[in-house]
């Protein structure tokens, strides 16, 4: 990853560190300098405004953060808004529903034309004709492949590894995505990967899929589960566990496939408790797979990231 990502990213690390401390005049102050010094993630900085104006009673000046905004052809998704708990306070005036009703015709339109992609990086050594490794990132909600393949592009292609980065045809915002509808995500996924195995050669065995947050859980899925893919190992970071309950049939599948995995979280992270039990419910059932728990880490990508995605590819050998 660059200089200037890295530092983006400790700016925003910075950031939620402050929101999880409730401490949002402080916080307010470091999305403005993200805002200040980094345009090509305007659309994701202009949200931390109006949310910490939001936050700290601002009415007016969060309604004209927004409306700036959409002014400029920056939007984001109507239910990100509605869902948005930041935006409590206002929710209930007028100006926040015409602003929503603003988002909703940018996103039809948007999601209209949207179809799913996949980046593929291949090797310095790679051979055609030879059998092939693969490892498949899958990006968090609100990112996208382009953002995405930073983390992983130096590390898997020094190991020999072709990385495809899928990006999902859901749209969250603008020139962001999600997966949040399961089917479709799991179906463009295999799509990727059936096209890729079939114009290459892949050693499946050493083929490994990993995902942050959303892309976190999907990689479990896909890995664990019963469907086309035929991969044996996985990434998790940060992934967003809601209910363990229903990834014990899923564990108990991967362990009967002899699955390998490597699963990284933040103890600060909001889903901690629930990834805690995950691993300890795959330590029952003797799944394959070390847990990594980073100190003071809330729900981000560390910066530090590279050290433990070859830890993770040291493990998973």
């Amino acid at each position: 990853m660059d200089k200037e990502k890295s530092n983006f990213l400790t700016l925003r690390n910075k950031l939620f560190a402050l929101y999880y401390e409730k401490k949002y005049k402080e916080a307010l102050k470091v999305a403005e300098i993200a805002y200040e010094n980094y345009k090509d993630k305007i659309t994701e900085t202009t949200f931390w405004l109006a949310c910490f104006n939001s936050l700290l009673k601002k009415k007016d000046k969060t309604i004209k953060i927004l409306n700036n905004a959409l002014d400029n052809g920056i939007w984001w998704s109507p239910q990100l808004m509605i869902s948005e708990s930041d935006f409590d306070f206002i929710k209930k005036y007028k100006e926040f529903k015409e602003i929503l009703e603003r988002c909703r015709v940018f996103f039809e339109k948007a999601q209209s034309k949207a179809k799913p992609k996949c980046l593929l990086f291949h090797p310095e050594d790679f051979n055609s004709k030879k059998e092939n490794k693969l490892f498949i990132a899958i990006h968090f909600r609100g990112s996208n492949a382009e953002e995405f393949e930073e983390y992983f592009k130096k590390s898997v292609l020094k190991r020999g590894y072709m990385l495809a980065v899928p990006q999902s045809s859901q749209i969250f915002t603008l020139n962001k995505f999600c997966w949040d509808n399961r089917e479709i995500a799991k179906k463009e996924i295999s799509n990727h990967y059936n096209e890729i195995n079939n114009k290459y050669r892949l050693d499946e065995k050493e083929t490994i899929i990993a995902g942050a947050s959303q892309g976190g859980g999907l990689s479990l899925e896909l890995a664990l589960g019963e469907n086309e893919l035929h991969i044996k190992k996985f990434i998790s970071i940060i992934p967003g566990i809601v209910d363990v309950s229903s990834y014990i049939p899923l564990l108990k599948s991967g362990v009967s496939k002899n699955i390998k995995g490597f699963i990284i979280t933040g103890e600060k992270d909001f889903y901690f408790q629930k990834v805690k039990e995950l691993y300890e419910e795959a330590q029952k059932l003797k799944l394959q797979c070390k847990f990594v728990s980073i100190k003071g880490m809330g729900h981000n990508i560390p910066e530090n990231f590279e050290d433990y995605l070859n830890e993770a590819l040291d493990f998973l050998k």
